[in-house]
């Protein structure tokens, strides 16, 4: 599980640190918030559901994956965007939230396929 736990991670970290530093290094300045607003509400939270979806199949060991990928959006934003609003830590627990909801069904839902139906 650890390999597993360090793709997820590795990818994580791909999409919220490596994405806003493409954004805001190739992106040309006029289409760079059209970029961030891709960012914010699509990929991101498309990430966020994701390693909710991976840390639901196996709790034990994966349940820090959503918190991993706020802390590291949290990052991303103070260190290439240069952000220190509030509303990047509103993002970020929002992200948060999703992972978690996420992580949640999918766990009911493999908990649901164990047992037969009567």
């Amino acid at each position: 599980m650890f390999k597993q736990n360090s793709i997820c991670a590795f990818l994580s970290a791909a999409v919220m640190l490596e994405l806003p530093w493409l954004a805001i290094t190739f992106v040309p300045a006029d289409s760079g918030m059209a970029a961030l607003l891709l960012m914010f509400f699509i990929i991101n939270p498309a990430a966020a559901a994701a390693s909710g979806i991976f840390a639901g199949k196996n709790i034990s060991s994966s349940w820090f994956q959503p918190l991993l990928l706020t802390g590291l959006f949290i990052s991303g934003s103070l260190i290439f965007l240069d952000m220190k609003s509030q509303d990047f830590m509103f993002y970020g627990i929002l992200y948060l939230v999703i992972g978690y909801i996420f992580m949640a069904v999918t766990a009911f839902k493999g908990k649901k396929r164990q047992f037969p139906p009567c």
